[in-house]
């Protein structure tokens, strides 16, 4: 498949990305292109103020293909995960959170995340309420870029289907203080220093 060739191509250059000079991978070329270059979710991940390029963790043989795990780290600490199946089947797995921060502390293992789902979005909202074709246009806590809550986790994400050519993309928030107990002692201290943990 040619986007797989592209991606292949590409994954060893992401630390060579950032704002103003973004890989161009031009690659959108399927029936769902609309729908990818309207979903607010995705797009404030591509225009997070960190301009940090997501990075490929590990690709795994699979029937037809292979199975990706792709991470990027936000302005916000929030963490995004994508998994991408470019087999011919689909593959049901979890994600281990382990792999997600392969370089990160020991705390960042074993601590608890929000979870969001990018593609989906809250039962309540409409996301043909208006066209906006750029990120800035959305109000920051609309519920349009932070995708369907699905709960929290811990270790792994569970029950994982990825059908063939398709990327699962989250968003993980962390429950500071999940790992000590402290959790709203730290999310205080966070508030006065005024970052923003939440989502």
């Amino acid at each position: 498949c040619a986007v797989t060739r592209i991606i292949d191509f590409a994954a060893p250059l992401g630390q060579k990305g950032g704002p103003g000079h973004w890989n161009d991978l031009d690659m959108l070329e399927s029936d769902e292109t609309f729908s990818i270059i309207t979903n607010e979710a995705i797009i404030s991940v591509n225009k997070d103020r960190q301009g940090s390029a997501a990075n490929r963790i590990w690709k795994k043989e699979i029937a037809g293909g292979d199975l990706q795990l792709w991470v990027g780290w936000l302005s916000n600490w929030d963490t995004v995960v994508a998994l991408m199946n470019t087999g011919e089947e689909t593959i049901k797995t979890s994600v281990s959170i382990a792999d997600v921060f392969t370089d990160g502390s020991e705390w960042s293992r074993r601590a608890a995340y929000y979870l969001y789902d990018l593609w989906e979005l809250e039962d309540n909202v409409d996301a043909n309420v208006t066209f906006t074709p750029r990120v800035e246009s959305v109000p920051r806590k609309d519920p349009r870029r932070y995708g369907k809550y699905k709960g929290v986790v811990r270790g792994h994400i569970q029950n994982v289907q990825v059908k063939p050519h398709q990327t699962r993309v989250w968003k993980l928030g962390v429950i500071w203080g999940s790992v000590d107990g402290q959790e709203e002692v730290a999310q205080t201290k966070l508030k006065r220093r005024g970052a923003r943990y939440d989502l």
